[in-house]
């Protein structure tokens, strides 16, 4: 309990003990009952101390006043299980405990704090004590947690673990890659998986989202009974039943540590039967007895730079360097000719934590937005802080940020969106507080907005949100030009990233060998000048705007816009004084995965992108995009290479001018190099090369490339082949 420093053990004996964090003495012993303890929890709402026991007791102490009274207690009644653990669900209206059982049932109590003298729980038409969320395992639940972003898990005895999400109010995934019982697991929300151990004896690393399998620790030599993780390092702790201790690096599956009964002190406790980690100390802790601690310390630092999730990946024409920032506020400078690292800072952010990132329009300062609401301009060589932009509404996470010029005005913009459903926009200018203030908003968005592009050359803005609504804006006056929808199932129509395709002027040169058409008025734009297209500048990291490449495009008539959503799938969207939807392409690689990332090659040749599973996809096209058809504008994307380049999401896309070399950042820490065939050059901080020279890279011809994930069914590619969906991106202009 970290407001009274305290560590608290129970025992078969039926007693709780507290134990001083600073020295691990012994503070009180207090008498429960005769029945064994299986499962304790904290309330730090209430500051009740809550256990649960054999004889299917539930108990709450107060912990407020030090005290530590009884306050309450509550028996399951009837054919309810033993209760064997617990979790708290919490939201805005508080906290509820959820304890699973040992009949397999999750259940939820309403009530129990105050309830005194002890009494059954009741379930009636008049009085309800519990819910029961789910029936849905069939052995015990050995452990049962609350992971926000995922939902109500539970571990069980049967060999599954369990997702309950509580808006669809049903089990909505099974995880079955353990053939025997599960004993614990932990998840790690920096690579979003999860890590589960069990009476096999090695320990299945497992993504939350898709219950994809992400890889195996092995080494151990009995059954791993406990399970732990370090979430600043990202490291996993073990407890095998033969008592042997192992230390994980969850970023490379690696054994750090072995610890056996030769690396104790006192024979006496070597044999431990209980594992936690403590974060507000950093140690583990370990008991037969009384708490034993291990201290844990960093050996050597990480080469990478990075010890937190990638957010950006950014190439800096201007320097000809890589730079990358992660979720902690780490900002590394690379050197692409050899991967060396040029520099690095790091700006405390406290408990917020970055999420997107950009560079200006001239590429030497650095913007970067935060969950907090917060948008900051970096020098990135020294790490100086040059200016932050704020607003006056509710301080939500910003999603995405950009940077554009107004040439007629003669000055430069900053964009963000994010939850507040908003775009904030303000003038870049020098303030005697380095604080920039006023500020204007571009609204039609009743969701969160997770995706925006710029295109400056057309003077056009496109946002994209939770809902499936695409917003398109006048850039700089925030006139709404058009609003396009994704239709697709609940829960699946959201915009996830955004890009903009514009064709070089020498597309006129190609109008005649078009063949089809488009009806109405959009046939005859494409037919003067729009047979065939290029893409734009690049865009990279969350989906931001393009640069401000503009020499070679022309002036006017529809551009392209492509949107990837919830759904997997890539839409493309032409652009003029409506929107129509001309195609739809699979995207990402599973059912249940998405787009993270996507860029634009500075050749206009090239759409790179990447999903939560790690795969990057490359599409060709050097030919253009034909627009006569919705089948002739599916074949322009024709796939040049598809490949396995990170165990987890991609973060951000860049890819390099004139040299065909992309820049992939990831939630795993790490950001690599790869050509546009999938030939990887390195990972930076870890190898080193040549760029110039092929043979310095780590896989030069593509041997080792690693294939696709097999692809599970998707549901929703089978709209591919129809037009069901070409009506459902036009909006008459709301």
């Amino acid at each position: 309990m970290d407001f009274v420093d305290k560590y608290v053990s129970c025992g078969r004996d039926g007693t709780f003990r507290l134990w001083n964090g600073a020295d691990l003495r012994h503070y009180k012993t207090i008498q429960l009952g005769s029945s064994w303890i299986t499962d304790a929890i904290y309330m730090p709402n209430t500051r009740k101390l809550v256990f649960t026991t054999a004889d299917r007791a539930i108990s709450y102490y107060d912990a407020n006043r030090g005290s530590f009274e009884l306050t309450g207690r509550l028996y399951a009644s009837g054919g309810m299980g033993v209760p064997q653990c617990m979790t708290l669900v919490t939201n805005e209206a508080g906290e509820q405990l959820v304890y699973g059982d040992s009949k397999g049932a999750a259940i939820m109590l309403l009530c129990g704090s105050r309830e005194w003298p002890a009494r059954d729980l009741i379930s009636t038409e008049e009085h309800q004590d519990y819910i029961y969320i789910h029936q849905d395992h069939q052995d015990w639940v050995s452990q049962i947690s609350w992971v926000p972003e995922i939902g109500l898990v539970s571990a069980s005895l049967d060999a599954t673990l369990k997702v309950y999400d509580f808006v669809r109010e049903r089990v909505i995934n099974t995880c079955t890659h353990h053939s025997k019982a599960v004993h614990g697991f932990v998840w790690c929300r920096a690579y979003s998986m999860f890590a589960s151990c069990g009476q096999e004896r090695d320990v299945i690393l497992w993504q939350g989202n898709t219950m994809r399998k992400v890889g195996d620790l092995t080494g151990h030599t009995a059954s791993v009974s406990h399970i732990a993780l370090d979430e600043r390092l990202n490291h996993v702790f073990t407890l095998s039943v033969d008592k042997v201790i192992k230390v994980w690096d969850l970023r490379n599956h690696k054994c750090l540590q072995t610890l056996t009964e030769d690396d104790w002190r006192r024979t006496e406790e070597s044999k431990p039967n209980c594992l936690m980690y403590d974060a507000v100390h950093r140690r583990c802790v370990t008991a037969v007895s009384k708490p034993y601690v291990w201290v844990h310390k960093m050996v050597a630092q990480d080469r990478t730079g990075h010890m937190d999730p990638i957010r950006a990946g950014l190439f800096n024409s201007i320097f000809g360097v890589i730079v990358t920032v992660d979720e902690g506020g780490t900002v590394c400078v690379w050197d692409l000719m050899t991967g060396t690292r040029e520099g690095r800072f790091t700006r405390s952010q406290g408990d917020s934590r970055i999420t997107t990132a950009c560079f200006d329009r001239n590429q030497r300062r650095l913007l970067t937005a935060a969950n907090d609401g917060t948008v900051s301009m970096w020098n990135f060589n020294n790490g100086s802080l040059l200016r932050q932009y704020k607003h006056e509404e509710e301080q939500l996470e910003v999603t995405t940020v950009d940077y554009a010029a107004d040439e007629k005005r003669h000055a430069d913009s900053v964009y963000a969106a994010g939850w507040n459903g908003k775009v904030f926009v303000w003038d870049d200018m020098d303030t005697p507080s380095g604080v920039v203030t006023e500020y204007r908003t571009f609204e039609g968005h009743r969701e969160d907005i997770l995706a925006m592009a710029a295109l400056p050359q057309r003077h056009l803005l496109a946002t994209g949100d939770y809902e499936g609504r695409i917003n398109v804006y006048h850039l700089f006056t925030g006139e709404r030009r058009t609003s396009l929808f994704h239709r697709a199932e609940r829960y699946e129509s959201s915009v996830e990233r955004l890009c903009w395709l514009l064709p070089p002027s020498r597309a006129r040169s190609l109008a005649g060998t078009t063949t089809g058409s488009i009806s109405g008025s959009i046939s005859t734009s494409i037919g003067n000048g729009f047979a065939t297209l290029a893409a734009s500048g690049g865009i990279s990291g969350g989906g931001g705007g393009g640069g401000d490449v503009t020499a070679g495009f022309d002036g006017g008539g529809p551009c392209l816009l492509i949107s990837f959503g919830g759904d997997g799938l890539m839409r493309v969207w032409l652009i003029g004084a409506t929107g129509k939807l001309l195609a739809t392409l699979p995207a990402a690689q599973g059912r249940l995965d998405v787009v993270s990332a996507c860029a634009i090659s500075p050749e206009h040749d090239h759409l790179v992108a990447g999903d939560t599973s790690g795969h990057i996809r490359v599409w060709d096209l050097r030919g253009g995009v034909r627009t006569g058809s919705m089948q002739a504008c599916r074949d322009s994307f024709r796939p040049r290479a598809h490949w396995l380049a990170h165990n987890s999401g991609i973060s951000g896309l860049s890819v390099v001018p004139e040299r065909g070399i992309i820049v992939a950042a990831s939630k795993d820490c790490n950001a690599s190099l790869w050509d546009l065939d999938g030939c990887m050059v390195g990972i930076l901080g870890e190898h080193s090369w040549q760029l110039e020279r092929r043979k310095t890279w780590q896989d030069s011809k593509g041997e080792k490339r690693r294939p696709p994930l097999a692809e599970t069914d998707n549901l929703y590619l089978a709209d591919i082949t129809g037009d069901s969906d070409t009506a459902a991106g036009e909006d008459g202009g709301e």
